[in-house]
């Protein structure tokens, strides 16, 4: 990562891992009440989740880029509202704590998927 020479601004790396983790969907009769769906887990939530990220399986320009080995056990605390729309596509998003082997961080994630019927 020179000025003057070939510089590398782009590293990978790939990870197992397995989390586990816990949602408790809240205000789902008040939604129904004012004529709102809960179809599919539409709704706000709390939750707690565990993960472990285990050893680099393989990786590319870490040392160039500065990218740290993320081993160990994540835990987050986190607020989220997922909604299910037509054809059954979902938006997801979130934002919390996580508890990291360094400290505690903010953390945020948006996820779009399908469920099946």
């Amino acid at each position: 990562t020179s000025l003057g020479g070939s510089s590398t601004y782009f590293g990978y790396r790939v990870n197992p891992f397995v989390s586990v983790g816990a949602r408790y969907f809240y205000n789902l009769q008040k939604r129904q009440a004012r004529g709102r769906s809960i179809r599919y887990n539409s709704g706000n939530y709390l939750m707690a989740q565990a993960t472990y990220l285990g050893g680099t399986l393989f990786s590319q320009n870490t040392v160039e880029t500065g990218l740290q080995e993320p081993r160990g056990a994540y835990y987050d605390l986190l607020w989220g509202m997922q909604r299910t729309y037509r054809r059954n596509f979902y938006l997801d998003l979130r934002a919390g704590a996580q508890l990291q082997p360094g400290g505690v961080v903010p953390t945020a994630g948006l996820r779009l998927g399908y469920t099946f019927p």
